[in-house]
């Protein structure tokens, strides 16, 4: 993704904070892929962290975006029962950019606003403290912002998705 392109895309995100009258704070940092990275950093935001998972289902017809507090173990296998799911697995790159228009290390609840086509199921712990704020990159990883919980699922409602909680 080029340089314009994630400019593009943060300005994207922005945007849309604002015409929904959301409120965040911001960290810009370096570039980080995982969490142990962010971590590394020192930056401080208040917030949940968490994990933002893409996978598929076997024959890639599905597509399922998990979000869910970053000290949590994701299984699998219990994913795949809860919901009668077919084999998932994570997604290729090539998948993450075509569904979510983003690259690895910056997969978060904003890639949400490029799926136009609507073919991503999103999926949310229960685990996260409703009270606190969450955090996500705004479809870049040099940025992370904090919004609060109701937010995020705001957020996830306008977009006309369906929250699963698990």
């Amino acid at each position: 993704m080029g340089n314009n392109e994630v400019i593009s895309k943060k300005a994207q995100v922005y945007d849309y904070l604002k015409q929904m009258k959301i409120e965040y704070k911001k960290v810009k940092h370096t570039p980080v892929f995982t969490i142990d990275e962010a971590k590394a950093l020192g930056e401080v935001i208040e917030g949940q962290q968490c994990k933002n998972l893409f996978l598929k289902n076997k024959k890639g017809r599905e597509h399922y975006l998990v979000i869910m507090p970053e000290n949590l173990e994701f299984n699998i296998k219990e994913f795949k029962e809860k919901f009668s799911l077919t084999n998932p697995s994570f997604a290729s790159k090539e998948r993450l950019y075509k569904y979510l228009g983003v690259s690895p290390g910056s997969v978060s609840v904003f890639g949400l606003l490029n799926d136009t086509n609507k073919e991503v199921k999103v999926f949310v712990s229960k685990a996260f403290n409703k009270k606190e704020a969450i955090t996500f990159h705004p479809n870049s990883n040099d940025e992370t912002l904090a919004i609060s919980y109701n937010d995020f699922i705001t957020f996830i409602g306008s977009l006309e998705y369906e929250i699963r909680f698990y």
